[in-house]
């Protein structure tokens, strides 16, 4: 068990690695800043949640970071529980704060950093339901964000934006509003879970 988990260890930090090569080399594409950013990102946050090893559930099951590994391990037999699963999620949402200060370090507009924000959670929420092995609770998650939002998979930018203009926030207000937004989960959700946040 030891020797895959420096196996695993070793590999991401291997990926890292080379990630970081290509950056040096302004060989990169944004996939591979995604990624880049993501693992570091995952890695702060699993810290600050509490969680023993980054990309791990609070049961010890590895948590995949892209669609096509959850996929491919339910496909391979792994199964998350729905607390893994809202713990994992917990964990995404957690690194939008760390992001957006880093970004801000960076000199990165509000407009961009709320479209990250909204993009890392985004990709939460699709990772989470990718991770659940019940697809009548995935569909009814589904019908229940096209009732609110409109889109089954959770409000869009545009949708976020319009919200907050109808609160009557303009300029950069909105922007911020929206990276505010995308650090916060539903409270009673995850007390459900035993997760107090």
């Amino acid at each position: 068990m030891a020797r895959r988990r420096a196996g695993r260890k070793g590999a991401r930090d291997a990926a890292l690695t080379n990630a970081a090569r290509s950056v040096d080399h302004g060989r990169v594409s944004i996939e591979t800043l995604s990624k880049l950013l993501f693992a570091r990102i995952l890695l702060v946050a699993s810290l600050l949640a509490g969680c023993a090893r980054a990309g791990e559930a609070p049961s010890g099951r590895p948590v995949p970071t892209s669609l096509a590994q959850a996929e491919e391990a339910k496909r391979g037999g792994a199964q998350w529980t729905n607390g893994d699963i809202r713990a994992a999620y917990l964990q995404m949402v957690a690194a939008i704060g760390p992001a957006n200060e880093a970004w801000k370090r960076e000199s990165v507009p509000a407009e961009q950093r709320a479209r990250r924000a909204f993009q890392m959670r985004h990709d939460a929420r699709l990772l989470a339901r990718a991770m659940m092995k019940d697809a009548a609770e995935v569909e009814a998650l589904r019908e229940r964000d096209e009732e609110k939002y409109g889109s089954p998979d959770g409000p869009m930018l545009d949708w976020l934006v319009a919200r907050e203009r109808k609160k009557g926030l303009t300029g950069d207000a909105v922007w911020e509003a929206i990276v505010a937004s995308a650090q916060q989960t539903n409270k009673h959700v995850n007390e459900a879970f035993g997760l107090g946040r």
